[in-house]
């Protein structure tokens, strides 16, 4: 039985692959994203080499960068101001 441990250079490169990632200008990943949706065969292996790193990868460290990311609410957004008054609620008491 083998087991595998990450080494410096693997770890390494998770790292700058995860910095690279994360410092992209939204416009960029839009395009990213625009190339994988267009594109008939989406290829996790597909290599985008103006930026030097895979679609999976890319989209792999997309979600977990962004679930680390507090959302922020933006006002005007959601609800929109609405309100509940009390002939809105069932009261079935």
């Amino acid at each position: 039985m083998t087991s595998e441990h990450l080494n410096y250079p693997t770890w390494k490169k998770y790292i700058v692959l995860s910095a690279s990632i994360d410092y992209l200008k939204v416009k960029d990943k839009r395009t990213i994203f625009a190339l994988i949706r267009q594109h008939a065969t989406r290829d996790e292996q597909a290599f985008f080499p103006d930026y030097g790193f895979t679609a999976g990868a890319f989209c792999a460290w997309q979600i977990l960068s962004d679930t680390r990311r507090p959302r922020r609410r933006r006002r005007g957004v959601g609800n929109r101001g609405a309100t509940l008054s009390a002939s809105d609620v069932d009261d079935d008491t």
